[in-house]
């Protein structure tokens, strides 16, 4: 079967302009290439890979599995995770600024000090999520799941775990 899969990752990736397998990208980032502006990984499997760093701005990255992933200030500028998986990922102090994320999983993810400004988290599911010192300045979270999320309030100086984030 992952020959199948490898076939039509190389078939997809000639077909695309800026698409990239997942082995190709993983090869990269080892060989110390940390910029995959632009890429094209829709659906790519990437979960528990260590991409820290990595800029992934103006990336397509919908339907990703990021799951338990290191991506410790990793920057998704302008970014498609539309229907992406980053549950349990390490997203501390990454930049989603102006990121499409809706209908994204970020389930218990670490979002500590991550930009997630101007952001589309529509329908996101942020249950258990750390946003601890998270910037969510003009943040769409309309419909997203915020049970059990930790959210620090510069403003009012508090932290709370919140059942909803109005």
């Amino acid at each position: 079967m992952s020959d199948i899969i490898n076939i039509a990752d190389f078939i997809r990736a000639r077909r695309e302009p800026g698409a990239l397998t997942e082995a190709g990208l993983l090869e990269r980032y080892a060989s110390g290439q940390r910029d995959f502006s632009g890429a094209v990984l829709r659906g790519a499997r990437l979960a528990g890979a260590s991409l820290a760093g990595a800029d992934f701005s103006g990336a397509d990255l919908t339907g990703a599995d990021l799951t338990g992933a290191d991506l410790w200030g990793a920057c998704f500028h302008r970014a498609w995770l539309e229907r992406a998986t980053l549950d349990r990922a390490d997203a501390r102090r990454a930049s989603f600024a102006g990121a499409l994320l809706r209908g994204a999983s970020l389930t218990e993810a670490l979002l500590i000090g991550a930009d997630l400004s101007d952001t589309d988290l529509r329908g996101v599911d942020l249950s258990g999520a750390n946003l601890y010192g998270a910037w969510l300045g003009e943040t769409t979270l309309r419909g997203a799941i915020l049970d059990g999320a930790r959210v620090y309030d510069p403003a009012l100086g508090v932290a709370r775990r919140t059942a909803a984030l109005a």
